[in-house]
């Protein structure tokens, strides 16, 4: 399935809306066909069109009106339609159609949100990666896995628009390994945590920092979050060295439970 429809209020026909432009724009969904309409994103503010909307499982965006007492019965409203970016119309769309987003392309990679249909590509990565000691371990359960990514994906990816992604190789389509940027609660604070892992295959040809640079950049242009943290064992040598290169600054020991791990730090400059 692929974002390809727009359906509007007709209160927006006559209007010139930048959104319109990129997608096929439809007023009056009841012609389109089943497939179009698995392929297809109501923007509306009418309450009544978007329970209709609903109960045919077509993709929703509420649009908040003057009215803006009157419940709108879908997980993500706007208030300004001509604002609208396709990117972020095709990201609310896979979000209703629980389609992992595409977060970004590198020269090299594509960086996308992981699902349960990845459940075998990440169980080869980690019985494929080395000093998988360094990172926290996939459940020996593969149900128990399967039921984790189900909530990340709810309570992270829908929440924060951040977390653990997976890096594919664009031309092979290959999984590289994973990487992001986690929340966690540090000294009364959320602050995003850096972590990676890369596939033995694909160590050593400049993938983990490929990644790493596209991720922070990523999180500068989100403007939210003045920093980024990585948490690293004091003995893993190698990413310590690693995360100097990409420009963090040691701050302190602090203590994992028993384990005394290393906190540094990238300031993130805002334009």
């Amino acid at each position: 399935m692929k974002l390809e429809i727009l359906i509007l209020d007709s209160d927006y026909s006559d209007q010139k809306v930048p959104i319109k432009e990129e997608f096929r724009v439809v007023y009056d969904w009841q012609n389109l066909s089943i497939n179009e309409r698995q392929n297809a994103l109501l923007i509306s503010g009418e309450e009544s069109k978007i329970q209709e909307a609903n109960n045919h499982e077509i993709a929703v965006l509420g649009l908040e009106t003057v009215k803006k007492d009157i419940f709108l019965p879908c997980t993500y409203i706007i208030e300004d339609l001509f604002s609208l970016t396709k990117q972020e119309a095709e990201r609310i769309y896979a979000r209703e159609k629980n389609i992992p987003v595409v977060v970004m392309e590198t020269e090299r990679m594509i960086i996308r949100e992981m699902s349960a249909k990845d459940i075998d590509l990440l169980y080869l990565l980690y019985e494929d990666a080395e000093n998988t000691h360094y990172v926290e371990p996939l459940f020996s359960n593969r149900e128990e896995e399967i039921a984790y990514i189900n909530d990340y994906s709810r309570m992270i990816y829908r929440f924060y628009d951040l977390g653990m992604w997976l890096l594919f190789h664009k031309e092979t389509g290959e999984l590289i390994g994973r990487a992001g940027v986690e929340p966690m609660d540090h000294e009364g604070e959320t602050v995003l945590e850096l972590g990676y892992l890369i596939g033995r295959k694909w160590q050593r040809q400049g993938f983990a920092t490929e990644s790493c640079n596209g991720i922070l950049e990523y999180v500068r242009q989100m403007e939210q979050y003045p920093y980024v943290d990585a948490l690293i064992e004091l003995e893993n040598t190698e990413s310590i060295g690693f995360i100097q290169s990409l420009g963090f600054e040691k701050l302190k020991t602090d203590r994992i439970g028993k384990k005394p791990m290393e906190r540094w730090r990238k300031i993130l400059l805002f334009q």
